[in-house]
C-alpha cells in the first residue's frame, strides 16, 4: 500500500495541512527537520489514520477531541484507492472523504495485507533513539553485512549480545557430563 497524500486536517498544532507523498519512484521518503517542527505529530497521524487514535491522546492540545481529524488518499498494489479520513471515537471512526459516512475497516485492513500496528510502527516509525542504537549496532557488527542487515531489520539491535548469552546460557545447560 502506498500513502500519496496525508491530510492533517486537525491533529496535533496542525489544521487542514495536507502533505503530498505521491513523488519519487521508490515512493521513500525521509522527514526532517529541527525539533517541534511535526515530525513525530505526523507520524502519530500516519499510525492514527491507519490503526485508529489512541484512547488517550497527546495531539489535542488545539484541537479538541471531538475534533480530532486525519486523512489520507491511499492506494493498493492493484490501484484500487482509499480516500478517507479517521476521527477519534470507539466505533465508525474511518470515514469517507467528506466524513459524512462510515467505511469498512476490512477495506483499509485488506490494503495493508496483514500489517499490523507494532509492525508497522516498528518497520516504518523510526525515532532518533532507533537510528542512534542501530548506528552503534553496525559499529559494533564487526563487518558482519547479513547480521546488521537482519537486525536493523527486523529491529534487533543487540543480536550479537543476545546470541552471545545464548550460547553462554546453552554452554552452561548442556555441558559435556
Amino acid at each position: 500500500m502506498i500513502i500519496q497524500r496525508l491530510d492533517l486536517r486537525a491533529f496535533g498544532f496542525f489544521t487542514d495541512v495536507s502533505i503530498d507523498l505521491s513523488a519519487g519512484p521508490q515512493r521513500f521518503h525521509l522527514v526532517y527537520g529541527p525539533n517541534e517542527s511535526g515530525k513525530s505529530t505526523s507520524l502519530r497521524a500516519i499510525t492514527s489514520l491507519l490503526f485508529g487514535m489512541p484512547h488517550t491522546s497527546e495531539d489535542n492540545y488545539v484541537h479538541t477531541n471531538t475534533r480530532l481529524r486525519v486523512g489520507g488518499l491511499l492506494v493498493d498494489r492493484s490501484g484500487n484507492t482509499l480516500e478517507c479520513v479517521r476521527r477519534r471515537g470507539r466505533k465508525g471512526t474511518l470515514r469517507d472523504a467528506a466524513d459524512a459516512e462510515p467505511v469498512d475497516e476490512g477495506i483499509l485492513r485488506e490494503m495493508l495485507g496483514g500489517i499490523d500496528r507494532d509492525a508497522f510502527c516498528g518497520r516504518f516509525g523510526l525515532s532518533h533513539d532507533e537510528l542512534t542504537a542501530g548506528g552503534e549496532a553496525i559499529l559494533q557488527g564487526d563487518g558482519d553485512l547479513g547480521e546488521i542487515l537482519f537486525a536493523a531489520g527486523a529491529g534487533v539491535g543487540r543480536l550479537r549480545d543476545i546470541q552471545s548469552e545464548l550460547d553462554e546460557a546453552s554452554g552452561k545447560l548442556f555441558a559435556p557430563r
